[in-house]
C-alpha cells in the first residue's frame, strides 16, 4: 500500500515539473524583431550641361583668381617704387634747401668778418680821438677860471666829436656798409605721400552644383 501511494507522489511530481519546464522554455525564447529597412537615396543625376557649365565656370575662376594676384603683387611693386621715388626725390629738395642757406649763411659770417676787419680799426681810432678830447675837456675845464676859458673848453671837445666823427663816417663809406644777415627761407612743406593703387575685387570660386558632387 506505502509502495503503491509512492509511486503515485512521484508520477504527480513529475507532471509538475514537466510543465514549469515547458513554461520557462516558452518564456525564455525570445520572438526576433523586425530588422529595420533601410531606404537608399536615390543618387542625384549628373546632367551634362550641368557639368560642363561649372566646369567651365571653374576654370574661368581660377584664371581670375591668378590674374587678381598678379595685379596685387603688381601694385605693390608700382606703390614700393613710388614711395621709394618719393623719398629720393624729398630728400633732394631738402638737401638743395639746406645747401643753399648755409651757402647764404656761410657767405655772410665771411662778409661780416671780412667787413669787421676794416671796420676795427677805423672804430678803434674814432674811440681814441673821443677819448683824448674828453680828456683834453676834463683837464682844460679844471685849469678854467673864467667862463670864457670854460666855453672854449666845451667848443674844443665838440670841435674835436664833429672832426672825428666825419673821419670815421668817411672811412666806414670807403669799406662799404657792414653786411646784413640774410633772412632765412620759409620751412618746406613734406608733400604728401603717393595714394596707393586700389587693388581689384578678389574673384569667388563658384558654388558647386549638387548634380556634380
Amino acid at each position: 500500500m506505502k509502495t503503491k501511494k509512492f509511486i503515485t507522489i512521484a508520477i504527480t511530481t513529475a507532471a509538475l515539473l514537466a510543465t514549469s519546464i515547458g513554461v520557462v522554455s516558452a518564456d525564455e525564447t525570445a520572438t526576433p524583431s523586425a530588422t529595420p529597412k533601410v531606404t537608399k537615396t536615390a543618387k542625384a543625376t549628373k546632367d551634362p550641361a550641368t557639368v560642363a557649365a561649372y566646369n567651365a565656370a571653374l576654370a574661368a575662376y581660377k584664371t581670375a583668381l591668378i590674374q587678381y594676384r598678379v595685379t596685387v603683387a603688381l601694385n605693390d611693386i608700382t606703390y614700393r617704387a613710388a614711395v621709394e621715388k618719393y623719398w629720393a626725390d624729398w630728400q633732394v629738395t631738402l638737401d638743395t634747401y639746406q645747401t643753399k642757406w648755409k651757402a647764404e649763411i656761410d657767405k655772410f659770417w665771411a662778409d661780416h668778418s671780412a667787413w669787421n676787419l676794416k671796420h676795427k680799426p677805423l672804430n678803434q681810432t674814432r674811440k681814441a680821438t673821443l677819448d683824448k678830447a674828453d680828456s683834453d675837456f676834463v683837464a682844460a675845464n679844471s685849469a678854467a677860471t673864467t667862463d670864457a676859458q670854460r666855453e672854449a673848453a666845451l667848443k674844443a671837445r665838440n670841435d674835436a666829436y664833429v672832426a672825428a666823427n666825419k673821419i670815421y663816417k668817411d672811412a666806414l663809406a670807403l669799406i662799404g656798409a657792414e653786411p646784413v644777415a640774410p633772412t632765412k627761407p620759409a620751412e618746406l612743406t613734406k608733400p604728401k605721400l603717393p595714394a596707393k593703387t586700389v587693388d581689384p575685387v578678389k574673384p569667388v570660386a563658384p558654388n558647386k552644383p549638387a548634380s556634380v558632387s
